[in-house]
């Protein structure tokens, strides 16, 4: 599943879009793990007519997404696609948003209260054979599952992109 962005070399999953008002979410590019990724020509989400993000378009695997601010500010997440075979769901705060039988462009929005530092959301993946794994905002590493990260600074989006 990815949130915001479907996009990393190999997109696998769900994507989701998350807007936030300007300046007020970052990303942690000083941590262990981060690696410089690009959407890939066989990106399906980037590759349909009206995407907000391009083949080739730049963004990072593994890094965490921040609050550069303490609240309130609102943020707004949208369930954008999938390509999974897996089953992959969505937490934000310990609450279940959206799953790989989302509906397409489903929707939540919250008024963040927290102080600065990693927002609280999670991936989990339940693979074919059944076995599960999970990949905090806080634990994105350079090991699946792990998710990237994609701007689209015209629009205050951030995408990611679950690689399950």
């Amino acid at each position: 599943m990815n949130l915001y962005v479907k996009g990393f070399a190999v997109a696998v999953g769900t994507t989701l879009a998350m807007c936030a008002q300007a300046s007020y979410i970052g990303l942690d590019l000083n941590q262990e793990g981060i690696s410089d990724t690009t959407l890939a020509a066989n990106n399906s989400y980037a590759g349909t007519p009206g995407s907000e993000l391009t083949i080739g378009q730049a963004g990072y695997a593994g890094a965490t997404v921040l609050a550069l601010e303490p609240g309130p500010f609102n943020l707004t997440f949208t369930y954008l696609f999938k390509e999974a075979r897996f089953t992959n769901t969505f937490f934000y705060q310990g609450v279940e948003l959206f799953n790989t039988n989302s509906a397409t462009g489903s929707s939540y929005s919250t008024t963040y209260t927290g102080d600065i530092g990693a927002l609280d959301f999670m991936f989990t993946s339940v693979g074919l054979d059944g076995s599960t794994k999970s990949v905090t905002n806080a634990g994105n590493s350079g090991i699946e599952p792990k998710f990237s990260t994609f701007w689209n600074v015209g629009s205050n989006t951030l995408y990611l992109g679950l690689d399950d």
